[in-house]
Protein backbone atom coordinates (compact mmCIF):
# COMPACT_ATOMS: atom_id res chain seq x y z
CA UNK A 1 0.00 0.00 0.00
CA UNK A 2 1.70 3.43 -1.21
CA UNK A 3 1.02 6.22 1.32
CA UNK A 4 2.45 9.69 0.55
CA UNK A 5 3.17 11.57 3.74
CA UNK A 6 2.50 15.24 3.36
CA UNK A 7 5.14 17.61 3.49
CA UNK A 8 5.68 20.08 5.91
CA UNK A 9 5.77 23.84 5.86
CA UNK A 10 9.16 23.87 5.75
CA UNK A 11 12.00 26.56 4.02
CA UNK A 12 14.44 24.68 1.69
CA UNK A 13 16.28 25.48 -1.15
CA UNK A 14 14.74 28.03 -3.80
CA UNK A 15 12.39 28.95 -0.83
CA UNK A 16 15.06 30.34 1.26
CA UNK A 17 15.45 30.38 5.12
CA UNK A 18 17.40 31.24 7.84
CA UNK A 19 20.70 29.16 6.81
CA UNK A 20 19.40 29.53 3.15
CA UNK A 21 19.51 31.79 -0.07
CA UNK A 22 18.91 35.47 1.28
CA UNK A 23 17.06 36.21 -1.38
CA UNK A 24 14.44 32.84 -1.35
CA UNK A 25 11.12 33.21 -2.72
CA UNK A 26 9.41 33.36 0.68
CA UNK A 27 11.69 35.87 2.07
CA UNK A 28 13.68 38.16 -0.63
CA UNK A 29 12.10 41.63 -0.27
CA UNK A 30 10.49 41.57 3.26
CA UNK A 31 12.69 41.58 6.22
CA UNK A 32 14.65 43.85 4.77
CA UNK A 33 11.68 45.13 2.92
CA UNK A 34 12.10 46.10 -0.86
CA UNK A 35 9.47 48.10 -2.58
CA UNK A 36 7.95 47.22 -6.38
CA UNK A 37 9.40 43.59 -6.11
CA UNK A 38 7.73 41.18 -8.87
CA UNK A 39 9.10 37.32 -8.25
CA UNK A 40 7.96 34.38 -10.35
CA UNK A 41 8.59 30.86 -10.00
CA UNK A 42 8.19 28.59 -13.21
CA UNK A 43 8.28 25.14 -11.26
CA UNK A 44 7.98 21.41 -11.81
CA UNK A 45 4.95 19.85 -10.20
CA UNK A 46 5.10 19.39 -6.59
CA UNK A 47 8.02 21.53 -5.90
CA UNK A 48 5.83 23.70 -3.72
CA UNK A 49 4.89 26.43 -5.76
CA UNK A 50 1.51 26.79 -4.58
CA UNK A 51 2.53 26.95 -0.53
CA UNK A 52 5.18 29.15 -1.08
CA UNK A 53 3.15 31.74 -2.56
CA UNK A 54 1.04 31.52 0.46
CA UNK A 55 4.17 31.34 3.30
CA UNK A 56 5.28 34.44 1.71
CA UNK A 57 1.80 36.25 1.99
CA UNK A 58 1.55 35.64 5.29
CA UNK A 59 5.30 36.36 6.25
CA UNK A 60 4.15 39.80 4.73
CA UNK A 61 1.22 40.25 6.48
CA UNK A 62 3.11 39.30 9.66
CA UNK A 63 5.69 41.68 9.00
CA UNK A 64 3.39 44.75 7.55
CA UNK A 65 0.03 44.60 9.82
CA UNK A 66 -2.82 46.04 8.44
CA UNK A 67 -1.94 44.98 4.49
CA UNK A 68 -4.15 43.94 2.10
CA UNK A 69 -3.41 41.61 -0.63
CA UNK A 70 -5.22 39.80 -3.12
CA UNK A 71 -4.71 36.13 -4.50
CA UNK A 72 -5.58 35.20 -7.90
CA UNK A 73 -6.62 31.59 -9.78
CA UNK A 74 -7.35 31.11 -13.38
CA UNK A 75 -10.63 29.51 -12.19
CA UNK A 76 -12.83 30.31 -9.11
CA UNK A 77 -13.04 26.38 -8.41
CA UNK A 78 -9.29 26.78 -7.48
CA UNK A 79 -10.29 28.86 -4.43
CA UNK A 80 -11.61 25.84 -2.69
CA UNK A 81 -9.74 22.93 -4.27
CA UNK A 82 -6.29 24.53 -3.88
CA UNK A 83 -5.74 27.55 -1.94
CA UNK A 84 -7.84 26.95 0.72
CA UNK A 85 -6.07 22.97 1.80
CA UNK A 86 -2.53 25.21 1.48
CA UNK A 87 -4.31 28.04 3.30
CA UNK A 88 -5.00 26.04 6.14
CA UNK A 89 -2.73 23.65 6.09
CA UNK A 90 0.45 26.78 6.53
CA UNK A 91 -1.74 28.72 9.44
CA UNK A 92 -2.31 25.15 10.98
CA UNK A 93 1.55 24.54 10.78
CA UNK A 94 2.12 28.30 11.79
CA UNK A 95 -0.11 27.88 15.16
CA UNK A 96 -2.99 30.40 13.78
CA UNK A 97 -6.25 28.95 14.92
CA UNK A 98 -9.18 29.09 12.98
CA UNK A 99 -11.70 31.57 14.58
CA UNK A 100 -9.40 33.24 16.30
CA UNK A 101 -6.58 34.39 14.82
CA UNK A 102 -8.61 33.97 11.11
CA UNK A 103 -11.58 33.54 9.40
CA UNK A 104 -12.64 33.15 5.83
CA UNK A 105 -15.60 34.62 4.57
CA UNK A 106 -16.68 32.24 2.03
CA UNK A 107 -19.72 34.90 1.04
CA UNK A 108 -17.45 37.32 -0.12
CA UNK A 109 -13.88 35.70 -0.62
CA UNK A 110 -11.80 36.69 1.91
CA UNK A 111 -9.56 35.86 4.70
CA UNK A 112 -9.27 38.13 7.90
CA UNK A 113 -6.62 37.94 10.24
CA UNK A 114 -7.37 40.10 13.58
CA UNK A 115 -4.21 39.84 14.86
CA UNK A 116 -2.64 41.78 12.54
CA UNK A 117 -5.72 43.42 10.85
CA UNK A 118 -4.45 42.03 7.34
CA UNK A 119 -7.53 40.39 4.83
CA UNK A 120 -6.62 38.68 2.01
CA UNK A 121 -9.00 38.79 -1.15
CA UNK A 122 -9.44 35.43 -3.08
CA UNK A 123 -10.54 36.17 -6.63
CA UNK A 124 -10.81 34.26 -10.28
CA UNK A 125 -9.46 35.31 -13.45
CA UNK A 126 -12.58 33.81 -15.59
CA UNK A 127 -13.88 37.85 -15.77
CA UNK A 128 -10.89 39.97 -15.58
CA UNK A 129 -13.12 43.17 -15.80
CA UNK A 130 -14.69 42.28 -12.83
CA UNK A 131 -11.50 42.47 -10.67
CA UNK A 132 -11.06 46.04 -9.89
CA UNK A 133 -10.85 46.20 -6.18
CA UNK A 134 -9.46 48.11 -3.49
CA UNK A 135 -5.47 49.02 -3.05
CA UNK A 136 -3.41 46.66 -2.32
CA UNK A 137 0.25 46.14 -0.87
CA UNK A 138 0.67 42.82 -2.57
CA UNK A 139 -0.29 40.98 -5.52
CA UNK A 140 -0.06 36.99 -6.17
CA UNK A 141 -1.36 34.85 -9.02
CA UNK A 142 -1.24 30.81 -9.16
CA UNK A 143 -1.09 29.28 -11.99
CA UNK A 144 -0.16 32.53 -13.90
CA UNK A 145 0.44 30.23 -17.00
CA UNK A 146 -3.72 29.89 -17.57
CA UNK A 147 -4.23 33.48 -16.22
CA UNK A 148 -4.08 36.39 -19.23
CA UNK A 149 -2.47 39.53 -19.41
CA UNK A 150 -5.21 41.74 -19.44
CA UNK A 151 -5.65 39.76 -15.31
CA UNK A 152 -1.94 40.80 -14.43
CA UNK A 153 -1.87 45.10 -16.34
CA UNK A 154 -4.73 45.27 -14.34
CA UNK A 155 -4.64 44.56 -11.26
CA UNK A 156 -0.67 45.69 -10.48
CA UNK A 157 -1.72 49.31 -11.31
CA UNK A 158 -4.04 48.34 -7.88
CA UNK A 159 -0.99 47.03 -6.03
CA UNK A 160 -0.58 50.71 -4.30
CA UNK A 161 -1.41 50.88 -1.06
CA UNK A 162 -0.38 53.90 0.73
CA UNK A 163 3.15 53.00 3.38
CA UNK A 164 3.61 49.40 2.32
CA UNK A 165 6.49 48.16 0.33
CA UNK A 166 4.65 46.81 -3.20
CA UNK A 167 5.16 43.45 -4.36
CA UNK A 168 3.89 40.98 -6.90
CA UNK A 169 4.76 37.00 -7.14
CA UNK A 170 3.54 34.62 -9.44
CA UNK A 171 3.52 30.68 -9.72
CA UNK A 172 2.99 28.13 -12.28
CA UNK A 173 4.08 25.29 -13.58
CA UNK A 174 5.96 25.38 -16.85
CA UNK A 175 4.41 27.65 -18.96
CA UNK A 176 5.03 27.95 -23.14
CA UNK A 177 7.97 29.95 -23.88
CA UNK A 178 5.58 32.13 -25.46
CA UNK A 179 3.65 33.56 -22.79
CA UNK A 180 3.19 36.92 -22.35
CA UNK A 181 4.76 36.71 -18.65
CA UNK A 182 8.41 36.24 -19.92
CA UNK A 183 7.51 39.52 -21.89
CA UNK A 184 7.64 41.42 -18.62
CA UNK A 185 10.03 39.14 -16.62
CA UNK A 186 12.35 38.83 -19.71
CA UNK A 187 12.07 41.48 -21.77
CA UNK A 188 15.17 40.98 -23.74
CA UNK A 189 15.39 37.47 -24.35
CA UNK A 190 11.15 37.60 -25.05
CA UNK A 191 12.04 40.31 -27.78
CA UNK A 192 15.30 38.22 -29.08
CA UNK A 193 12.76 34.98 -29.02
CA UNK A 194 9.93 36.87 -31.11
CA UNK A 195 11.41 39.80 -32.73
CA UNK A 196 9.38 42.51 -30.96
CA UNK A 197 10.56 45.19 -29.16
CA UNK A 198 11.33 45.18 -25.34
CA UNK A 199 8.90 46.48 -22.79
CA UNK A 200 11.00 49.64 -21.57
CA UNK A 201 12.35 48.73 -17.86
CA UNK A 202 10.16 50.27 -15.19
CA UNK A 203 10.79 51.02 -11.15
CA UNK A 204 10.00 47.09 -10.98
CA UNK A 205 12.55 44.40 -10.44
CA UNK A 206 11.43 41.23 -12.19
CA UNK A 207 13.11 38.14 -10.58
CA UNK A 208 12.30 34.66 -11.69
CA UNK A 209 12.55 31.23 -9.98
CA UNK A 210 13.05 27.81 -11.48
CA UNK A 211 12.47 25.17 -8.78
CA UNK A 212 12.38 21.29 -10.24
CA UNK A 213 9.98 18.44 -8.64
CA UNK A 214 13.17 16.68 -7.69
CA UNK A 215 14.68 19.26 -5.80
CA UNK A 216 11.54 18.76 -3.03
CA UNK A 217 13.95 17.21 -0.47
CA UNK A 218 9.74 16.34 1.10
CA UNK A 219 8.40 14.92 -2.11
CA UNK A 220 8.59 10.91 -1.44
CA UNK A 221 11.09 9.53 -4.03
CA UNK A 222 8.68 6.70 -5.51
CA UNK A 223 6.12 9.59 -6.50
CA UNK A 224 9.00 10.98 -8.77
CA UNK A 225 10.04 7.54 -9.84
CA UNK A 226 6.32 6.70 -10.71
CA UNK A 227 5.55 9.96 -12.69
CA UNK A 228 8.60 11.30 -13.98
CA UNK A 229 8.28 9.18 -17.29
CA UNK A 230 4.80 9.64 -17.98
CA UNK A 231 5.00 11.82 -21.00
CA UNK A 232 8.92 10.06 -21.71
CA UNK A 233 12.51 10.90 -19.87
CA UNK A 234 13.77 14.14 -21.14
CA UNK A 235 10.83 14.91 -23.48
CA UNK A 236 9.87 18.48 -23.96
CA UNK A 237 6.91 17.94 -21.96
CA UNK A 238 8.82 15.99 -18.91
CA UNK A 239 10.98 19.64 -18.94
CA UNK A 240 8.30 21.75 -18.76
CA UNK A 241 6.07 19.93 -16.26
CA UNK A 242 8.75 18.46 -13.97
CA UNK A 243 12.03 20.69 -14.48
CA UNK A 244 10.01 24.16 -14.45
CA UNK A 245 11.27 25.03 -18.35
CA UNK A 246 10.04 27.15 -20.36
CA UNK A 247 9.17 25.87 -24.17
CA UNK A 248 6.61 26.09 -26.92
CA UNK A 249 5.69 22.60 -27.27
CA UNK A 250 4.29 23.29 -30.98
CA UNK A 251 6.57 23.05 -34.09
CA UNK A 252 10.03 22.20 -32.51
CA UNK A 253 12.36 21.65 -34.80
CA UNK A 254 14.76 19.35 -32.88
CA UNK A 255 12.49 16.92 -31.22
CA UNK A 256 15.23 14.94 -30.20
CA UNK A 257 17.13 17.73 -28.21
CA UNK A 258 17.94 16.17 -25.16
CA UNK A 259 19.51 18.40 -22.51
CA UNK A 260 20.94 15.51 -20.10
CA UNK A 261 23.08 14.48 -23.32
CA UNK A 262 24.02 17.75 -24.77
CA UNK A 263 24.01 20.43 -22.35
CA UNK A 264 27.17 19.27 -20.32
CA UNK A 265 29.80 21.56 -18.63
CA UNK A 266 32.55 21.40 -20.38
CA UNK A 267 34.52 19.64 -17.41
CA UNK A 268 32.50 16.98 -18.40
CA UNK A 269 33.16 16.59 -22.24
CA UNK A 270 35.05 13.11 -22.95
CA UNK A 271 37.50 15.32 -24.20
CA UNK A 272 38.02 17.97 -21.51
CA UNK A 273 40.21 20.13 -23.95
CA UNK A 274 39.61 19.72 -27.67
CA UNK A 275 41.37 20.94 -30.47
CA UNK A 276 38.43 21.76 -32.51
CA UNK A 277 35.08 22.67 -31.73
CA UNK A 278 32.21 22.30 -33.90
CA UNK A 279 28.75 24.85 -33.50
CA UNK A 280 25.51 24.45 -35.91
CA UNK A 281 23.55 27.66 -36.31
CA UNK A 282 20.17 27.46 -37.79
CA UNK A 283 19.03 30.97 -38.48
CA UNK A 284 15.40 29.95 -39.31
CA UNK A 285 13.62 30.93 -42.28
CA UNK A 286 10.50 32.82 -41.28
CA UNK A 287 12.58 34.13 -39.07
CA UNK A 288 15.80 34.47 -39.71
Amino acid sequence: LYTAQEPPTQLYGWLGGPDGDPEGFVTYGIDPPVGFLALRASGGRWSSKTMGAIMRALSYNDTFPGAIGTIVVPINDKIHDTIMPVMRKVCRDQGLVYGKDWEFNQTWRYLYFPYNDCTIFLRSAEHPNRLAGPSMAWLAIDEYRDVSEDVFTSLINAVRQPGYPLQCWMTSTGAPRSHWSRKHWLPDDYARDYDTEPIKSSIWKFKTYYPASKDNPFLDRRLWEANKNIYGPDTPMARREYLGEELDLEGLVFPMWDAAKFLVPRDKWPTPNPKLVLAGVDFGFATP
